[in-house]
């Protein structure tokens, strides 16, 4: 991962406000936060932890960049004013070390903003390098400098005695008390419609969801209320993720909160406003929470 001043200070042990962007299905996009960060001044790149259901993941290839090759830069780069839709890919060409810092090599390449942090794969589609930084010369980029994997992989060694770990996530009764605009998944109108229920897309069971869509279907306004009572997950869901904020729509794009916590059947909790999210052909229901009633 890239380190960026404006994410990881150079020098940070552990910097909350570092996320992966993840666009992890149809125009679906993720910010998932990362709660451990390690950061190499020198080479302006970071290492982190992040929770244990991520699953993005490449295949690394410590091999040396030969000169005169030809690699792959994969990116999600500016597109005129903003950065692109989905994510593309250019050819690069390897010119050699690089005069100033002989542990980067030069790239020959038209690379634009953003890319700074972007994989370069070769022809079996394992990332060799880590693009640091472009060359503008005359408000034109040719070329940029990149880290090879092989040097980055004798950094990540030399500090597997000082791991990084995932910090450990907040208690959620102090959570909601001290913030405000939690919100937690009811389910997804399309589970209704299975015979065997799917808990990940219903956790607080059929019965919950079946309410939740019938006041939604017989009403008009954005969000509403509908539960006094605490409810509890199903069992079978074993735990759901509590985000910092209900989701929004944009331009065609569902944005999601980070997760900053995860509700188990240990607890119960109070909702208040629910809103009703029309997206890719389904309607998923959302719904801010006000208060958590532990069983313990």
């Amino acid at each position: 991962m890239k380190s960026d001043a404006s994410w990881a200070p150079l020098g940070s042990r552990v910097n909350r406000d570092v996320y992966i962007i993840a666009e992890y299905g149809p125009g679906s996009v993720e910010f998932r936060p990362v709660t451990g960060v390690l950061v190499n001044g020198q080479n302006d790149i970071a290492q982190v932890v992040t929770g244990p259901t991520t699953t993005l993941a490449a295949d690394l290839n410590p091999t040396p960049l030969i000169s005169g090759n030809k690699y792959v830069v994969v990116s999600w780069g500016m597109s005129g004013d903003r950065v692109a839709e989905s994510a593309g890919a250019k050819v690069v060409k390897v010119i050699g070390s690089d005069d100033v810092d002989p542990e980067l090599v030069q790239l020959e390449g038209e690379l634009v903003p953003t890319e700074s942090g972007s994989p370069v794969l070769d022809e079996t589609g394992a990332v060799v390098a880590i693009v640091v930084m472009r060359e503008v010369t005359g408000g034109v980029s040719k070329k940029a400098l990149a880290l090879p994997i092989q040097k980055l992989t004798e950094w990540i060694k030399g500090n597997q005695g000082v791991p990084v770990a995932e910090a450990a996530r907040p208690d959620l009764a102090k959570l909601v008390g001290q913030t405000t605009g939690l919100c937690i998944f009811l389910g997804k109108r399309s589970a209704l419609a299975r015979t065997q229920l799917r808990y990940p897309d219903a956790p607080f069971g059929r019965d919950i969801l079946s309410q939740v869509q019938q006041r939604a279907s017989g009403g008009t306004e954005a969000s509403f209320t509908l539960f006094d009572k605490p409810l509890r997950i199903a069992t079978q869901a074993e735990a759901i993720n509590v985000r910092s904020r209900c989701p929004e729509l944009e331009d065609g794009k569902a944005y999601y909160g980070s997760v900053v916590s995860q509700l188990t059947a240990k607890n119960q909790i109070k909702v208040g406003a629910i809103q009703a999210m029309r997206y890719l052909g389904d309607v998923f229901y959302w719904a801010r929470v006000t208060e958590v009633i532990s069983s313990e």
